[in-house]
């Protein structure tokens, strides 16, 4: 599909007014602009063995990406491919003027592989799922693979992403050297359960801002990688009045920290967790295992830290609760605690 007037727009199919697409064993391919797009109440999608691909910028080199959804179109997808699309994969939210009937924007999908979303001809973006405005989205058994920026990003109040099974890997650094696994922010939730993350550039998951929530049951994050500058690297960064709740699961062989909680009103409550082998960037002298700093506040109970090279926790102007825990063989410090900390 080509573009139209303007060297804008070009749609490889477009659902709208509550119409229904249905598309079983088929291939959007090398269309530009966007791949599917679907708008409106009542719009629906329904997708299984589906392959969304090599969606191109329009003539401004911008857009591409694989499927839109907005003002309350659904999308359902099973075992379903989205590949090398521009900009964004997939994409949930409201326009400025949203419909005055619109339900939630939602996709449900299950079995897909979203792999390589390239950034624009400006080099941005390059993100596998963008979300935001109150919009909903499930994610089962789902692989997100090599994404650029960022792989899963949930804005906003009322904005809800739940994970199962979920692997989300390789993140890559776009060109203003950022890279995120899964982030909520500005009021969004993220709930993962027994999902993996692995070999993400920057940080793994990243919880910023007042009523921004996450929770992670048995969830693994492994590898995180420091930014060509040789920062970061950590596997949870939690900051500016956002929630953390973490069961189970293991933390291992990332760099910096691998749980960050800074700021007031920044809280995190870990429950059986084990972080292992957090290693030191270049740019500072020791790595920590937790780290709480500015008015924070971390309540651990049953976990363990090991194999920090620095403090296994390091507390400065804080409040730091650790019961029943394991901390050993970790460089300088089991525990460093400086400054007005409890």
């Amino acid at each position: 599909t080509q573009t139209g007037s303007g060297g804008i727009y070009g749609r490889g199919a477009l659902v709208t007014e509550g119409a229904a697409l249905v598309a079983v064993d088929s291939a959007f391919e090398d269309n530009a602009h966007t791949g599917i797009k679907a708008e409106d109440p009542g719009s629906t999608v329904d997708l299984e063995r589906v392959a969304v691909r090599d969606t191109r910028t329009d003539d401004l080199g911008l857009d591409g990406a694989g499927i839109f959804l907005f003002d309350g179109a659904v999308l359902t997808a099973v075992d379903c491919t989205l590949e090398r699309n521009h900009t964004i994969a997939l994409q949930l939210n409201e326009l400025d003027t949203p419909h005055p009937a619109a339900g939630e924007t939602a996709a449900y999908l299950d079995g897909v592989e979203i792999r390589d979303t390239r950034p624009d001809d400006l080099g941005e973006w390059g993100a596998g799922i963008q979300m935001s405005d109150g919009a909903q989205l499930v994610l089962d058994d789902v692989l997100l693979e090599g994404q650029h920026g960022t792989s899963l990003s949930v804005f906003g109040a009322g904005t809800v992403a739940s994970l199962s099974g979920t692997t989300i890997t390789s993140t890559q650094y776009d060109n203003w050297g950022f890279a995120i696994g899964a982030q909520a922010v500005d009021g969004g939730q993220l709930y993962a359960a027994q999902s993996t993350f692995d070999d993400n550039g920057g940080v793994a998951v990243e919880v910023y801002g007042a009523g921004t929530a996450v929770t992670l049951e048995d969830v693994e994050i492994r590898n995180t990688r420091s930014n060509p500058a040789g920062d970061f690297g950590r596997a949870i960064e939690v900051i500016f009045g956002a929630t953390l709740t973490v069961t189970g699961g293991l933390i291992e062989d990332n760099r910096d920290a691998g749980v960050y909680v800074s700021e007031t009103g920044s809280s995190a409550t870990l429950s059986g967790l084990e972080i292992h082998r957090t290693g030191r960037i270049p740019t500072q002298t020791a790595a920590t295992g937790i780290a709480c700093q500015r008015d924070a506040t971390v309540v651990a109970d049953g976990i363990t830290v090991a194999g920090t090279e620095g403090p296994g926790l390091y507390a400065v102007q804080c409040a730091l609760t650790c019961t029943d825990c394991t901390i050993d063989d970790n460089a300088f410090a089991g525990v460093s605690a400086v400054g007005n900390t409890t």
